[in-house]
């Protein structure tokens, strides 16, 4: 039964995605040959195999009923800013959308107060359609269509009107001023990025610095950091004399008020989609891998949100994970092996495989939405992603001391700065070497499915040099 819901699921997001890319005859047709193969390679009969590539084209029907019509707005345009802006050294860009299917990306200035929901109207500065940005550069102007934004609007002159989250953003203001009084620069933008998806106070040259190799992902909330603090959360739980159900919910209190205060990220909210059906199996007492409840939380964004499946960021999250899970699962025999001898030796290459996993692949996502690669990111992300972790968790702790006992929230203060500092050494040093990262490349779309069809080829191939089976990673 677990096999069918996986497979139905895979077939149902690959013909979302398929959907919103756009090729109405080439995309459904891939997407119903690939939900065919792999419910064949599961084993399924010829029902099974029909009824995954119905779903396929019924994916494809309900992705490419999103709206991508291109808009072009006038003098005094207002809308809602609908994702938390995106704020740097000098400048900030906000997403707005009117309501009606008008969806542009504005830059203002960095000063300018944008919460979540708040409404500004718009007047004066440079308009520009995605058709004038790709004269300039079409790979910019794929990457903002992919977003659904249908057009850039910078330096007008901004009205706002802050809207009901109003009291939240004051929430939020108040701890970004709480992590600046506690730590000193450059550990308190690192905190505010790792805790609360503010990096308006980390410099250009260090975002830079560790986007060239391939560890960026650490300073933007991600699903390590929730996996992360979920786990503190329900140690803090565990300490209360609570039953099973209330203390999932609790825990899920917990989870998703976090994430709502900071803006609710898509990867994010997908990894508390999946620690919440997770907790829900696990307190119902139903044996479900986490492969299965990861591809069930993946399918139920997409159901309500399809034009994720064409969001740069969901992509990189969901491949990432996919890839962790799939090299965990093709190198389990050795791992157990291992084990079995005792040692560092299996953590070693657990930690080794988590990072090459994610590495292997969302490098050609990267390339191909980025334009660039870095050939050092799998050492830096063995070194950077245990280390960021670790900043996380006692960052979070001095700012629970420094409220209670300052001299304690002082002295943890100060292994965090050791750490804050390892991080910019090594990213500072790898990104020295030569060739270390590589910019400016496209990568054409063939490149990219051949490049994951290879992938999955090999990872089938593998299998059957071991003797296993795909059933294998959805039951275990």
């Amino acid at each position: 039964m677990r096999t069918f819901f996986v497979v139905f699921c895979v077939a149902w997001m690959g013909g979302i995605a398929a959907g919103t890319a756009g090729w109405p005859v080439g995309a459904m047709t891939a997407a119903v040959v690939a939900a065919a193969t792999l419910a064949h390679q599961a084993g399924l009969t010829r029902p099974g195999m029909t009824a995954a590539a119905i779903l396929a084209v019924l994916g494809c029907v309900h992705g490419r009923g999103i709206p991508l019509e291109t808009c072009i707005p006038g003098e005094g345009w207002s809308g809602t800013v609908v994702e938390r802006p995106r704020v740097r050294e000098d400048w900030q860009q906000a997403v707005v959308d009117d309501g009606d299917g008008c969806r542009g990306l504005l830059t203002t200035d960095r000063w300018l107060q944008l919460p979540v929901g708040s409404t500004v109207r718009l007047s004066g500065g440079e308009r520009q359609t995605l058709t004038d940005a790709a004269a300039f550069s079409a790979g910019y102007a794929n990457y903002l269509a992919r977003q659904n934004i249908q057009f850039i609007w910078r330096w007008p002159n901004v009205r706002t009107e802050v809207g009901r989250r109003d009291r939240l953003h004051l929430l939020y203001a108040g701890a970004q001023r709480r992590i600046s009084s506690v730590f000193y620069e450059p550990d308190a933008g690192i905190v505010r990025a790792l805790l609360l998806a503010d990096r308006s106070a980390l410099s250009d040259s260090l975002t830079d610095q560790f986007r060239r190799v391939g560890v960026s992902h650490v300073l933007a909330i991600s699903g390590l950091h929730v996996s992360v603090l979920m786990g503190i959360f329900y140690g803090a739980v565990l300490l209360l004399p609570l039953s099973v159900w209330p203390r999932l919910l609790f825990v899920g209190a917990l989870l998703w008020g976090y994430v709502l205060f900071i803006g609710a990220p898509v990867s994010a909210v997908r990894a508390s989609i999946f620690w919440t059906l997770a907790g829900l199996a696990l307190a119902s007492r139903q044996l479900v891998s986490l492969p299965s409840v990861f591809m069930a939380a993946a399918a139920a964004m997409l159901t309500m949100r399809p034009d994720l499946a064409a969001d740069a960021g969901w992509q990189l999250s969901f491949a990432a994970v996919a890839g962790i899970f799939l090299l965990l699962f093709l190198l389990r025999p050795r791992l157990h092996a291992l084990g079995e001898k005792g040692g560092l030796r299996p953590l070693l290459l657990g930690l080794s495989a988590v990072s090459a996993g994610a590495v292997l692949t969302t490098w050609p996502l990267s390339l191909y939405h980025f334009g660039s690669i870095s050939f050092v990111g799998l050492p830096a992300n063995m070194i950077i992603v245990p280390v960021s972790s670790l900043t996380l968790v006692l960052a979070a702790v001095v700012l629970l001391l420094s409220g209670v006992w300052q001299p304690a929230g002082l002295a943890v203060s100060f292994v965090v700065h050791l750490l804050v500092t390892v991080m910019d050494r090594v990213t500072a040093w790898l990104s020295r070497m030569p060739y270390a990262s590589l910019d400016e490349v496209s990568l054409p779309v063939w490149m990219l499915v051949l490049y994951y069809v290879a992938l999955f080829a090999a990872s089938v191939f593998w299998l059957r040099r071991q003797e296993r089976s795909w059933r294998e990673v959805w039951v275990s």
